[in-house]
């Protein structure tokens, strides 16, 4: 018989939850995937699970946890039925029905054709631009390059980005001359590899 795996790779915030706490919801997710890729839940097991507190960044941790379980054809397909072998499409069924619907980026983007969402502000009447998920990768890795004498990763900071994006907080850029002589602008320091 055909056997289901699935790998949950997440970044948890310990500020509300133990380690522990944080470990049984990984697990519950990569179980509820499994079955929702097809798993009889009784047979779902635990095969590898590990949680390393992020560096650098307070309060964060990455949390892998893999299970398996034996497959069931017909709870696979209790669900609406899929016409296509598309992975992507399957990908998204799941994770749209388990809240983690962005994780993965778009293999379809086109690149030469993406353009930023740059809005005019209401109040200001300033061009800013709201800054994407994936506008925030992109900026840690030109962050990554052009700090290759040092300055550190930028990967801790842009995940505390993400994690403000996705909490609905909004990351705008704006170009410094478009600013007014009162204008505040707060910066932080004390942080290598700052987004």
């Amino acid at each position: 018989m055909a056997r289901v795996g699935v790998t949950v790779d997440i970044i948890q915030n310990t500020n509300n939850q133990t380690v522990t706490e944080a470990i049984q919801r990984a697990v519950e997710l990569a179980t509820e995937r499994a079955v929702l890729g097809g798993a009889r839940a009784a047979t779902v097991t635990v095969s590898e699970q590990e949680s390393l507190p992020l560096q650098y960044v307070e309060q964060q941790l990455r949390t892998v946890v893999k299970v398996i379980g034996d497959s069931s054809p017909l709870e696979a397909l209790s669900g609406e039925p899929d016409e296509s072998d598309d992975e992507d499409a399957s990908y998204h069924a799941i994770a749209t029905k388990t809240g983690f619907a962005e994780q993965r980026p778009n293999r379809q983007l086109d690149i030469g054709k993406y353009r930023p969402k740059i809005l005019k502000n209401s109040k200001t009447g300033i061009q800013e631009w709201i800054v994407s998920s994936l506008d925030l990768e992109w900026l840690a890795d030109g962050c990554y390059v052009l700090g290759c004498r040092g300055g550190g990763s930028p990967y801790p900071e842009m995940l505390k980005q993400r994690q403000r994006l996705e909490e609905g907080h909004n990351l705008r850029i704006m170009d410094v001359e478009d600013l007014t002589p009162e204008s505040r602008i707060y910066c932080k320091f004390g942080a290598s590899g700052d987004l």
